[in-house]
């Protein structure tokens, strides 16, 4: 029956088909979309209004996400006797289409939306006795936002990851770290902390630079400024190889405006190259190249970025300062 009465008689008397066509109100809004773009697409192609236009584009826009109405003649045996037999053929076809056809798009757009996610959450709980008590079913396939980090109650917010991406880019990378973590803590940390700093929005705005200044840090987290420096005068706060303009820079604010601690030449350096995106670091290469010439590879312009300077690190004393400091407060 047509009408009103009859959409009603269909919930009532058909409630899992009801619940199944909601469902599928949101997919396929993306598949309409892709629909009405492909077909703008193909009639260049077949002639408008053709017939073929009208199915090519209805095949791309099932394929825009799992296409479930893809089988083959076994699989619609296998698919009513095994829940959910196809959608899992389906799902796993779909990742190898594209990652076969659009290797690199696959790989960018799972590390930056789900493997970044799911580092950031798992780095927040790893610590905590609920976190390290849950089953692996569901601790590597779901991500976990604890609200007390955030001051807001005590509830833990559940996100299902993704089936076959999911496990793929989330849980491999999670229960990856979780076993390293247990191995090494002080490495994992590190290397975590230095993954997530990479996919931080902030690290590409113009806040950056005065965040690494104010911070004191590398865009890898090591000091601008060790403590030997911080014992220096102000203008002398530079190393081998730090930019001449950015010396005599510091030191003319030094000497004729104030003494101000964020003005040193490694934090004006470290300011220029964040603002540029390097490129200070490229022109001064270039003038120190044709003032001095090269000594080694690494003088080089611009492909001396690809070779090591050894002598810096071959003497480097391994001890940390920052383990003194803390050992010298609790003393005092």
């Amino acid at each position: 029956r047509g009408g009103v009465p009859g959409v009603i008689g269909n919930v009532v008397f058909h409630p899992i088909d009801a619940l199944r066509r909601v469902f599928e109100t949101p997919e396929l809004a993306s598949r309409i979309a892709e629909m009405k773009h492909r077909i703008s697409y193909y009639e260049n192609i077949y002639g408008k209004d053709s017939d073929a236009a009208y199915i090519k584009a209805f095949n791309d826009a099932q394929d825009v996400t799992i296409n479930f109405s893809k089988m083959g003649h076994s699989a619609q045996i296998l698919n009513q006797m095994i829940p959910f037999f196809n959608p899992s053929i389906q799902g796993e076809y779909k990742i190898y289409n594209e990652a076969k056809t659009n290797p690199i798009k696959t790989i960018v757009r799972g590390v930056s939306f789900i493997t970044t996610a799911s580092l950031y959450f798992w780095y927040l709980n790893k610590d905590k006795d609920w976190y390290k008590n849950l089953p692996a079913e569901i601790k590597y396939s779901h991500i976990y936002i604890d609200m007390s980090d955030y001051g807001d109650g005590e509830d833990i917010i559940s996100l299902p990851l993704p089936h076959e991406l999911g496990t793929l880019f989330g849980g491999l990378p999670m229960a990856y770290f979780d076993e390293q973590y247990e191995i090494d803590q002080e490495g994992v940390d590190k290397a975590v902390s230095l993954l997530i700093s990479q996919f931080n929005p902030l690290e590409l705005s113009v806040i950056k630079p005065f965040m690494l200044v104010a911070g004191n840090k590398t865009w890898y987290g090591a000091p601008l400024e060790t403590l030997k420096m911080q014992r220096m005068e102000i203008p002398d706060r530079y190393r081998d190889y730090t930019m001449p303009i950015a010396k005599e820079l510091s030191r003319f604010i030094y000497d004729n405006i104030g003494h101000y601690k964020h003005l040193s030449p490694v934090k004006i350096e470290a300011f220029a190259n964040a603002t540029t995106g390097g490129l200070t670091k490229t022109i001064n290469d270039i003038a120190r190249y044709v003032e001095e010439g090269a000594e080694t590879k690494a003088d080089i312009p611009v492909i001396g970025s690809a070779f090591l300077r050894k002598e810096i690190y071959e003497h480097r004393p391994d001890f940390d300062f920052n383990r003194l400091k803390l050992l010298r407060i609790k003393k005092v």
